[in-house]
């Protein structure tokens, strides 16, 4: 049994939640744009894409219920997986809505850089959250992977992307390149937030997604990144929003990247068959040998 001493009891990470929202409550009341950055680069997916954090959210909403009023003191295998991640989770929640309080006063003349700081600091506690409760959808039963895993996971792909984005828009600067490429028409676009900027996040994102797809069936992860995917590639095909010139290569590598994504996931779901069939039958041939007495037990 592991010890609880120190960790946050269930309601802090419920106080967290909460504060999270009232904090989202607050950036909208005081400030007109709460998402917005300094510049617009390629990694921008269009604007429908953000409409993923109403699933987060909800995700969030039901671990915060299971763990407040549904969770018994019998499931110890649960509260072992939940317990080390709950202070982690309270500051992710804390810092998730004072980012928004912090991007919104960027707007109005604060510092940009002091929002992507933040952001990075909400990846990490939520990438340390992820390692604490020891996120693997293939070995987790489905309320550990519904209440606890799946929050964390979807939540966790966001953030990482969002991070790169926030870093992406607060350094790129549109005019500045555009300069560059007037000066010398032959030399390629490069910089950070560049279409050749976000095929390599692109690649980035979907590496991470596919080791998780193959590791730990983390379907979440995976899908959250391909739903960014498709933002970005909608951004540089069907979307009327984008300042600049669209980018074909960038679009068709975002959706090379949706299909191979999606193929390892349907890899990851065959391979955790796979084990747990092996496993149950290896569980049947020592349940045999040992009706049989055959079981050597040196």
């Amino acid at each position: 049994m592991v010890n609880h001493f120190g960790f946050l009891p269930t309601w802090g990470m419920s106080l967290g939640f909460g504060i999270n929202i009232l904090l989202n409550v607050l950036a909208a009341a005081f400030f007109e744009d709460t998402t917005g950055g300094s510049g617009y680069s390629y990694v921008q997916p269009d604007n429908s894409t953000f409409s993923v954090w109403g699933i987060i959210y909800s995700l969030h909403l039901v671990m915060i219920v299971y763990n407040q009023f549904f969770l018994k003191a019998s499931d110890q295998e649960y509260i072992n997986a939940i317990a080390p991640a709950r202070w982690p989770l309270f500051f992710q929640f804390v810092t998730n809505g004072l980012w928004l309080i912090v991007n919104g006063a960027a707007n109005s003349g604060l510092s940009y850089w002091l929002a992507v700081v933040v952001l990075c600091i909400n990846t990490f506690f939520l990438f340390t959250a992820y390692r604490r409760a020891k996120v693997d959808y293939t070995s987790d039963g489905w309320k550990k992977n519904l209440t606890l895993n799946l929050p964390i996971s979807c939540n966790l792909a966001w953030v990482v992307l969002a991070s790169i984005l926030n870093f992406s828009n607060t350094l790129y600067d549109k005019d500045y390149v555009e300069m560059l490429s007037k000066a010398n028409p032959e030399a390629p676009a490069v910089s950070i937030g560049s279409a050749d900027w976000a095929v390599a996040v692109c690649t980035l994102a979907s590496v991470i997604a596919i080791y998780l797809s193959l590791t730990r069936l983390d379907i979440g992860y995976a899908a959250v990144v391909t739903w960014a995917l498709w933002g970005i590639r909608r951004n540089q095909t069907t979307s009327e929003n984008f300042p600049g010139e669209k980018d074909d290569v960038l679009a068709n590598f975002a959706l090379g990247c949706i299909v191979t994504n999606s193929v390892c996931v349907l890899v990851g779901i065959a391979i955790t068959l796979y084990y747990r069939s092996t496993t149950k039958e290896s569980r049947e041939a020592e349940a045999v040998q040992l009706a049989n007495g055959n079981v050597n037990l040196l």
